[in-house]
């Protein structure tokens, strides 16, 4: 559950981050897009600026053409008053010389007309309308009036023609000023005009600006768009984490405690089997009655294969061995493995499950002693794990790895593989390899493979080269009297045509064997211990067994059989066990997809293709064949209560021609090390503490682990 949640919190952390980094692209943006439209805005208002200014020196270009034009008819019109002034002065001056030219006749006739007036003693006069009527006739006063007059006149034309002369002067100044600001005004609109270039260029610069904006507006509205769908496959990743965990916290019951409790419901209600739809498109058949198990059970490997979705996780570690191959491969080595497993070859194992047992009590004796020698808390899951990985490191490959002790890179290789192997099933979106192989899990997952599959293919090259160097026969002469490991029996079995396993086959099986090995034996020891603490009284008839077993014996060491007794000497502690096995099942669940239709008892047809998931904790907890299921009764296992009780029932090992393969060494252990435990120990329950939470994964957990106070038997007395 702590490592779902982690998930959860990693994956909702990556949505924020990716939520933060969205809104930060947004932002800066929508920032973007008001300083360009800002800057398209300013442009613009200069753009009208420049036409207004444009506009306005245009008008003012057209007034002065239009006074330029004034001014050039009003001096046209005093050039031509001009010329009339210097007709009119040329005709008064024609008319002054013909005064002046009268007058000088008139003088001098006169003169003559006096000297004749002298001479003869008369004056001769001149009436007006003579005068008028003969100019010879004019008198002086007449002659001196028109003088007058003409003079008057030839001032006022002088006059006139000296104003006209002025006003041309002033026109051509003002002709010059004004030529003068058509220069300037000429110039001012060159310049204009070239702003109003500069300008448009300007103009088309924005323009093209504003295209580029445009095209920017779409990329961000196609980047929003990105970002909106990639709102909504967070949204979605979401919806699928939510839907994953309540399909976890579902039937099939895959980390939680509700989930288990579910497949409780299920069972009650259907006893024989469901439905269960784990995708729209993906039918999962559940099973938990031996009726409907029974014909999948004892369908051979070629109809009834594991099914990949499940198990393909593995395959990359454990390679094609038992637990993952099919059809005649699996037959072949199921064949060649058995020998491996057989009783004789159980009782050279069973040294090392007393000495790594004593060496696990010896550190709980030492913590109880440090606690002042009474009851001591303790979590017994991670201790228990350890132990059965010690025992299977000396029983299969001959290694002392210590780990009790100290840690081992190997040991923490296949605790994290085991991890990731779950992590990788609770996250369908990284199901494809493809995808998975890019998460940072699939590089740790390479690496934890490649350490492992190291360990394990050194030791069986360096076997194999022992064996080839020695030879078949002298290698055997000389082990004789010692027990063989599970590597040695593996490089020594042939099948009857005289074939043997590969090396890659040998490393498949036994990186199989620790992997299924450690961790089951590990659950059932832990749940068994909880269950003997939770009943004082079945414990107790446990510890009068084992008391009697070892009783007059030298040694405290539990062997297979004897003269005196042996773990078939045990059979209310193997009621307790199979009950404890019954109850909290290690592997909670296996899975079936068959190649063809499987027919069952009461007609109906399991479809090929169908994956059918056959719970174990389903059918051990079922009503019909369980009374009271959730209570812990080892005489359920009574040779009484046995009778007429369906194989089927009971299958923490599978069954039929598929079971578990080393079922009778995990037998094996768990009597050793319940038997020495309780002969050191007793076993409590902590009051002050909830019962655990169950955790099913690759195997049955407890959320925060299992922890029981010991009491080391000496303290009792």
């Amino acid at each position: 559950m702590n490592r779902f949640l982690e998930q959860r919190e990693a994956l909702q952390k990556q949505i924020r981050s990716l939520q933060e980094a969205v809104q930060q692209k947004d932002a800066a943006q929508a920032t973007r897009e008001e300083q360009l439209l800002q800057e398209l805005q300013e442009s613009r208002a200069g753009e009208r600026r420049c036409r207004d200014a444009v506009q306005l020196l245009q008008a003012e270009v057209s007034e002065l053409h239009l006074r330029l034009r004034s001014s050039e008819d009003r001096a046209e019109a005093l050039a031509t008053q001009r010329q009339q002034a210097s007709g009119a002065h040329r005709t008064a001056q024609c008319q002054l010389d013909r005064l002046l030219l009268a007058v000088h006749r008139m003088v001098r006739d006169s003169s003559h007309l006096v000297t004749r007036s002298s001479e003869e003693g008369h004056v001769v006069g001149l009436t007006a309308s003579q005068a008028r009527d003969d100019p010879a006739e004019l008198t002086v006063d007449t002659v001196e009036a028109a003088l007058q007059d003409l003079w008057q006149h030839l001032e006022h034309s002088q006059k006139d023609l000296n104003d006209a002369r002025k006003k041309i002067q002033a026109l051509k100044l003002q002709l010059s000023t004004t030529q003068a600001q058509r220069d300037y005004l000429c110039a001012c609109n060159q310049e204009l005009q070239k702003q109003l270039a500069e300008r448009q260029e300007a103009i088309e610069r924005a323009e093209r600006k504003n295209s580029l904006e445009t095209a920017l507006r779409e990329e961000a509205t196609a980047r929003k768009e990105e970002a909106m769908t990639l709102h909504q496959e967070v949204a979605c990743l979401q919806s699928k984490l939510e839907s994953t965990e309540k399909e976890r916290k579902d039937v099939l019951g895959q980390s939680t405690e509700q989930g288990l409790q579910q497949v409780d419901t299920l069972v009650a209600r259907y006893r024989h089997g469901c439905l269960w739809w784990g995708l729209p498109w993906l039918p999962v058949l559940l099973l938990f009655h031996p009726s409907t198990l029974r014909p999948l059970l004892r369908a051979s490997a070629f109809v009834a294969p594991k099914d990949k979705i499940f198990y393909g996780f593995l395959k990359a570690w454990l390679g094609e061995g038992l637990l993952l191959s099919g059809g005649q491969r699996w037959a072949r080595h199921r064949r060649l493995l058995t020998p491996a497993f057989h009783g004789d070859v159980l009782r050279n194992y069973l040294g090392i499950f007393n000495q790594s047992t004593r060496m696990l009590l010896a550190k709980w004796e030492a913590a109880a002693a440090a606690a002042g020698g009474g009851p001591v808390e303790l979590e017994v899951l991670q201790p228990l794990s350890l132990l059965t990985l010690d025992t299977l490191q000396k029983c299969i490959l001959s290694h002392e790895s210590h780990c009790q002790e100290r840690p081992s890179k190997y040991l923490q290789a296949i605790l994290e593989l085991s991890s990731l192997v779950v992590r990788h099933q609770l996250w369908p979106l990284l199901h494809p390899w493809w995808l998975y192989s890019l998460s940072s899990d699939s590089r740790r997952f390479a690496h934890a493979c490649a350490t492992v599959h190291a360990f394990t293919a050194n030791v069986v090259q360096r076997r194999h080269r022992a064996l080839a160097s020695l030879g078949h026969q002298a290698w055997l002469d000389g082990h004789q009297g010692h027990s063989m490991d599970f590597i040695n029996l593996l490089l020594l079995t042939k099948d009857k045509n005289g074939h043997t396993l590969s090396d890659e086959d040998i490393a498949a099986e036994a990186d199989t064997f620790m992997f299924e090995g450690h961790d089951t034996m590990a659950s059932g020891l832990a749940w068994l211990f909880y269950n003997l603490a939770s009943h004082p009284e079945h414990q107790e008839r446990c510890r009068q067994e084992v008391q009697q077993l070892l009783a007059g014996k030298d040694t405290a060491d539990i062997e297979c059989a004897c003269p005196q007794g042996g773990l078939s000497q045990l059979p209310f502690t193997t009621m307790c066990i199979k009950e404890s096995l019954r109850l909290h099942p290690p592997v909670t669940a296996v899975s079936r997809r068959c190649t063809e239709d499987i027919p069952l008892r009461d007609g109906r047809v399991i479809p090929k293709g169908v994956i059918c998931l056959m719970s174990i904790y389903g059918t051990h907890h079922n009503p019909d064949l369980w009374p009271k299921p959730k209570v812990f009764n080892p005489l359920r296992f009574s040779p009484e209560n046995s009778k007429g009780r369906s194989p089927s029932s009971f299958i923490p090992f599978s069954a039929e021609p598929r079971n578990c393969i080393g079922q009778s060494f995990a037998m094996a252990e768990m009597k050793v090390v319940v038997a020495l435990t309780l002969a050191r120990f007793v076993l409590r329950r902590d009051a002050a503490r909830p019962p655990p939470r169950r955790k099913p994964e690759l195997i049955l957990r407890a959320e925060d682990g299992i922890w029981l106070l010991l009491e080391p038997l000496v303290g009792l007395a």
